[in-house]
């Protein structure tokens, strides 16, 4: 069972990064990236800034 759904998600991916190209997965990836650090930079902000005002 767990054999099948492995192939079929190597399926799946294959699928998907005939359709989207490797342009369109190297974006996708960059923006992840970017929101992901946009987020961490705004929760450092917010800790530093918590930590200024307690001080």
């Amino acid at each position: 069972m767990q054999h099948e759904t492995k192939m079929e998600n190597q399926s799946w991916l294959k699928k998907l990064a005939r359709r989207l190209g490797p342009g369109h997965v190297v974006n996708l990836c960059f923006i992840v990236v970017l929101l992901f650090s946009t987020l961490l930079t705004w929760r450092e902000v917010v800790v530093l800034e918590d930590a200024y005002i307690s001080s």
